[in-house]
């Protein structure tokens, strides 16, 4: 096996996963010379992120299973297998998984550097539990340029 076949068998461990999630690092910014990454992202039915933006990258999801519906500034867009659903920075949005079955998207974040927060989120769920403590979440968003709305 080559190191990079090495190196993304590592990454595709799942590195957070709570209790409606799981996201596995497909690709780091070291893999693209900082351009971008790339993350799997599963949701479970009826589950989804409430509205928030990020002040420091652009975000296109690019669906393979089940179905999103999105909220992008006001607008609902029901996102199927197949569909791209691109959110630049500074985008208010929000979303959650409709049906049935768990729904999957690969997420790119450019430039790169969103990764880690996955693994902070996790070392976070580790070190405090699910619900995370408000000042941990905070603390965790701000260090990533999330801005979640009140």
């Amino acid at each position: 096996m080559s190191q990079l076949a090495d190196h993304t068998m590592l990454l595709e461990s799942p590195i957070a996963n709570d209790s409606h999630s799981q996201v596995a690092v497909k690709l780091t910014g070291s893999d693209t010379d900082g351009a971008f990454s790339l993350v799997e992202y599963t949701s479970l039915p009826g589950t989804g992120v409430m509205q928030h933006m990020h002040t420091r990258e652009d975000k296109t999801f690019i669906i393979q299973a089940g179905i999103f519906e999105f909220w992008i500034n006001g607008e609902t867009i029901i996102a199927k297998q197949g569909a791209t659903v691109d959110l630049p920075m500074g985008v208010r949005h929000s979303f959650r998984t409709l049906g049935t079955s768990p729904c999957v998207a690969l997420i790119v974040a450019a430039p790169a550097g969103f990764e880690y927060y996955f693994h902070d989120f996790s070392d976070a769920i580790q070190q405090f539990g699910l619900p995370l403590p408000a000042a941990a979440l905070t603390q965790l968003n701000q260090a990533y340029g999330i801005i979640f709305e009140e």
